[in-house]
């Protein structure tokens, strides 16, 4: 009996130094003031705290605060990234990769319109990325949330996820947005759209300067848009092209395109009529018409 409460006992201090040590290591960290990733200067403890603090690690919840540029000039990871607030940059170095674990969001605001930007020559991995955070809107208007992509290579594993909303009343909206402006994007299953309200407008845009972002798509069926309000697909940008990559069968959902890419192999089936203003290429795989009654033009 001795021996066995022994065994109890040294099993409970080993769970709790495991309790302990797991809590210690999952920091949160704070961007404070414009700076290098791999710098303590850049980084506070609390929102309002002093840097100072050490850089995050692969365990690190961190938030990019309002008017904050990190520039990200090594490898580094952590767990989630947030734009809690507005103006929020962060651009990662050419050669140079940040991985999120987690997700990457942009919070909206109750009060007022909010943006964020990532961008540089180097990538971002992260296992989804959400627009917007469901705050309801406090003034009978509408406010903005806009998530913009400049960066060489986005890939996101999961889901890209554009969140609009309202407040107590459908006259408080904020509707979300994301900008694709340069770059690569892929996404490992669906861009969706989720509106609250019949009010609600949605937008995942490739048509901003300079307007020769590349959209990849893995899921079988890659959009999921929202039954409720509004949801604007725009990826007839000057020079933008999109690639249906995924290695088995695949729904191509019907817009105007400028370049169409059809590769993986398999067949591609279009929803309903599409419009390609400039070039459709068959790198690998069939295009399917349908029921036959659909137009490519």
């Amino acid at each position: 009996m001795k021996k066995r409460a022994f065994t109890f006992k040294t099993m409970f201090l080993m769970v709790a130094l495991f309790v302990f040590l797991s809590g210690a290591s999952a920091q949160t960290r704070y961007a404070v003031t414009d700076g290098n990733w791999n710098s303590t200067s850049t980084w506070a403890t609390s929102p309002g705290g002093s840097p100072g603090a050490s850089v995050p690690s692969s365990t690190s919840t961190v938030y990019i605060m309002a008017g904050i540029d990190v520039t990200v000039t090594a490898d580094a990871t952590c767990a989630s990234v947030t734009f809690p607030d507005d103006n929020a940059t962060i651009t990662v170095n050419t050669g140079v990769t940040l991985t999120v674990n987690g997700s990457i969001t942009l919070n909206n605001l109750t009060n007022r319109s909010n943006d964020c930007e990532i961008n540089g020559g180097g990538s971002m991995y992260c296992a989804s990325l959400n627009v917007g955070s469901d705050a309801n809107p406090s003034s009978n208007t509408t406010y903005t949330h806009t998530f913009y992509s400049a960066i060489d290579e986005l890939v996101i594993s999961g889901s890209l996820n554009i969140n609009s909303c309202i407040g107590n009343s459908n006259r408080r909206r904020g509707n979300g947005s994301f900008y694709l402006n340069e770059g690569r994007v892929s996404v490992g299953n669906a861009l969706v759209t989720d509106n609250e309200n019949g009010v609600n407008n949605s937008t995942f845009s490739m048509g901003q300067s300079p307007a020769n972002g590349t959209l990849v798509l893995y899921g079988a069926s890659p959009f999921s848009l929202s039954g409720r309000g509004t949801s604007d697909i725009i990826v007839d940008g000057s020079g933008s092209t999109v690639i249906y990559a995924r290695s088995g069968a695949q729904n191509v959902q019907a817009l105007t395109y400028t370049n169409l890419v059809i590769d993986g192999g398999n067949t591609k089936t279009i929803l309903n009529d599409v419009i390609i203003n400039s070039n459709l290429d068959l790198a690998n795989g069939n295009l399917s018409l349908g029921s036959g009654s659909y137009d490519i033009t």
